[in-house]
C-alpha cells in the first residue's frame, strides 16, 4: 500500500496577544529539519552560540535548494517572508540569496512538485547579498489569482490554487545558514521571529486515485 504525507502545516489557531501567525512549519529549526525538504544539497541542523532565535539553526552546505511543507495561501493576499541568513564562509560573502515562491500541484502516490522554475506561475525574489554575519531580510509578495493550462500541468496532475512551496537557494556552492524564518499574512515586517501555532495538522493521504475534473 502505497502512503505519502502530503501535507504538515500549523493550524490557524489564535494566539492570545499575537496579531501574526508564522504559516511556515519550524521556521526556528530548534534541534530539528523537521518540515524542511532539501534537494540536491546536503542539509542539516546544527547548534549556533549566536544565532538569532534559539539555540539552532539550518546550515546548507552547498548547491541545491531547500524548501519548506506546502502552506496555505489565499490569491489576492499580501504576504510578508522574513528571516536571518549569512554565508558560513568568506567565500559565500557576496552570494546572494534567491527566494522564490511555487505552486505545489499533486497527483495521487507521488509527492507534490514545483512546476518548471521560471514558469509564469512562479516568483524569484533575491535579497541583498549574503555576508558573514547575520543579516536581517524580509520581502512582501501578493499572489495573484493564477490559473494553469494543460502545458503547465499535464492530467493527472492537479493544483487546489492555495498550496505554496517557499524555496531558498544560494548558488556557486558555498555553505549558508538561515534562522528564524517567517511567512505571515499582510505588509508589516515582524520585529523579530514569529512561531508557529502548538498545534499541527498532518494530513496522510493513501491510494487517492487520480483527480478528475470531469
Amino acid at each position: 500500500m502505497k502512503k505519502m504525507m502530503i501535507a504538515t502545516a500549523c493550524a490557524a489557531v489564535a494566539l492570545a496577544g499575537s496579531a501574526q501567525h508564522n504559516l511556515l512549519l519550524n521556521g526556528g529549526f530548534e534541534g530539528t529539519l523537521d518540515g524542511w525538504i532539501p534537494r540536491s544539497t546536503p542539509a542539516t541542523v546544527v547548534e549556533s552560540r549566536d544565532a538569532p532565535q534559539g539555540r539552532f539553526v539550518l546550515r546548507v552546505a552547498g548547491d541545491g535548494f531547500v524548501h519548506s511543507q506546502p502552506m496555505l495561501m489565499e490569491p489576492g493576499k499580501t504576504y510578508t517572508v522574513a528571516g536571518w541568513a549569512r554565508a558560513v564562509t568568506p567565500e559565500g560573502a557576496g552570494k546572494t540569496l534567491s527566494m522564490t515562491i511555487h505552486p505545489t500541484p499533486r497527483q495521487a502516490g507521488h509527492l507534490p512538485f514545483a512546476i518548471g522554475r521560471g514558469g509564469d506561475l512562479n516568483r524569484t525574489w533575491q535579497d541583498p547579498l549574503l555576508a558573514t554575519e547575520w543579516k536581517r531580510f524580509s520581502f512582501q509578495l501578493t499572489l495573484p489569482d493564477y490559473r494553469v493550462t494543460p502545458h503547465d500541468l499535464p492530467s493527472p496532475w492537479w493544483w487546489d490554487f492555495k498550496s505554496w512551496w517557499l524555496f531558498f537557494e544560494v548558488r556557486g556552492g558555498v555553505p549558508y545558514e538561515l534562522d528564524g524564518l517567517s511567512v505571515t499574512e499582510g505588509a508589516a515586517v515582524p520585529p523579530g521571529f514569529v512561531g508557529e501555532s502548538a498545534v499541527g495538522v498532518g494530513v496522510e493521504i493513501v491510494d487517492l486515485p487520480p483527480y478528475n475534473p470531469a
